[in-house]
């Protein structure tokens, strides 16, 4: 059995930082923040591995503790390398 339930949002703006109150649980600020800046300053980049012929790569990131330092670091080397 499917159940519905109105819950009212309550909309505030403390410093031009929009929060919405639902139930006593506040939107938090700083991810509301954060995506402002992550939209103004970052990029997103998508990669497709293959589970069979990519699978040494996958191994390997899978031991790594921070994947995106890691990835950052070859690229990083390989730029030196060709500069």
């Amino acid at each position: 059995m499917l159940y519905s339930m109105y819950i009212p949002i309550i909309q505030h703006n403390y410093g031009g930082v929009a929060m919405q109150e639902n139930n006593n649980v506040t939107v938090n600020r700083h991810t509301k923040a954060q995506a402002k800046y992550d939209k103004a300053h970052t990029t997103g980049f998508y990669m497709k591995l293959n589970t069979g012929t990519d699978e040494d790569i996958l191994e390997w990131l899978s031991r790594q503790e921070s994947k995106q330092g890691a990835i950052k670091k070859l690229i990083r080397a390989e730029i030196a390398k060709t500069h």
